[in-house]
């Protein structure tokens, strides 16, 4: 909706604004247009309507009612969960990039690419139908929608809409894309930098804030002695640091993934695993090193830098005094535990965590390694 003018004042925008009556002055007053008032009571039922309420005259709060809904809701959605059957109490012009739509399905999809009806989408009752996508823009699975459920649609400007509610599978884990949501990791060690996603200059759904996450590197564990006596201790896990980064679309983020540490012997130091970090930001230190001839598990790293900062796990000290026993498990990180102990030292698996000790009484073994940090950005 637009500005007016008055009705003595007729003609292209701007024009004066309307005027109060000035006795002194001899000025009578804007003559005010009538169509001010219908196009304001006109619009306010419309938001309204499409909110999913009754208009009310004595009900002075449901325009604030409607706004807080954030979107257009409908009852119930119609048809089958592979073609819902949106159908707007008011008429809209179009359903625009951006714009929501909430409503309950009637039946769950029985296929990957069902498709929401949005009805009443011009003067003429027509309508249009849009592909059903998740958040990031991958197919739903079959039953994803569920028979009883409120969903959110918003339009995405392509020609699709991307669906919110309870009972979706999790979307899956995507590369660097160049626009929308997304996350991008890097679990392999070495100093790299990441591109801010665009979408256009000035596009209010370019990518301002991004979450990063670093985890720093796990180190490996011991083996076993030479005389056979004493098993291995599990190396430290690395320690972890994330928050919200405020950036520019386009902006190149350095940020190093650390590199695990190897297993060693029992006389030997496995050596720390290294720093992963974003920028000057945040950074996360790896792992502590078992050392020579030692029993006791290595520390973990620390984050920094975070809105929040994790320590990681130790690594188990080994049993002194026998290699009969198991040996130390590697130290945990945030995305998982370490290594287990074994004759031969198991090494980490998920990015950060320690390697396992070794434990035998016949031969000397090296702990497992630890495993490489890891960094991401999710938009």
């Amino acid at each position: 909706m637009d500005r007016l003018p008055p009705f003595d004042k007729i003609g292209a925008l701007p024009v004066p604004d309307h005027q109060n009556a000035d006795p002194a002055s001899s000025n009578p007053g804007s003559i005010v247009n009538a169509l001010i008032f219908n196009q304001l009571q006109r619009e306010g039922v419309n938001l309204e309507l499409l909110a999913g309420l009754t208009p009310d005259s004595a009900n002075l709060f449901q325009w604030t009612q409607a706004v807080s809904r954030g979107g257009i809701w409908v009852d119930e959605l119609t048809g089958t969960g592979d073609l819902a059957v949106a159908t707007l109490d008011a008429v809209l012009p179009a359903f625009l990039r951006g714009m929501r739509l909430g409503g309950v399905a009637a039946a769950p999809n029985t296929i990957t690419t069902p498709k929401l009806r949005v009805m009443n989408l011009s003067s003429t009752g027509a309508y249009v139908d849009f592909p059903i996508l998740k958040e990031d823009g991958s197919a739903l699975g079959v039953g994803d929608i569920k028979a009883g459920r409120r969903y959110r649609f918003e339009a995405d400007g392509a020609g699709n809409v991307v669906i919110t509610g309870a009972g979706l599978s999790a979307p899956s884990v995507v590369a660097q894309s160049p626009v929308g949501r997304g996350l991008f990791s890097k679990q392999a060690a070495g100093s790299y930098t990441w591109k801010v996603p665009s979408v256009a200059a000035g596009d209010p759904y370019d990518v301002f804030w991004v979450l990063g996450t670093c985890v720093g590197a796990g180190a490996g564990g011991s083996g076993t002695s030479t005389s056979g006596t004493q098993a291995g201790a599990g190396g430290g896990g690395g320690g972890a640091a994330f928050g919200w980064i405020p950036v520019t679309p386009g902006q190149n983020i350095p940020y190093v993934v650390g590199g695990a540490s190897l297993g060693v012997g029992y006389a030997g130091n496995s050596g720390n695993g290294g720093t992963s970090s974003i920028s000057s930001i945040m950074q996360a230190t790896g792992g502590r090193g078992v050392s020579n001839n030692g029993n006791a598990g290595g520390a973990g790293g620390v984050g920094t830098g975070g809105q929040v900062n994790i320590a990681g796990g130790c690594g188990n000290d080994a049993p002194v005094g026998t290699a009969n026993y198991p040996g130390g498990f590697g130290g945990s990180s945030l995305l998982g535990g370490g290594g287990r102990t074994g004759v031969i030292g198991v090494a980490g698996v998920a990015p950060g965590t320690g390697g396992g000790g070794g434990y035998t009484t016949t031969y000397t073994q090296a702990g497992g390694n630890g495993a490489d940090g890891y960094v991401s950005f999710q938009y």
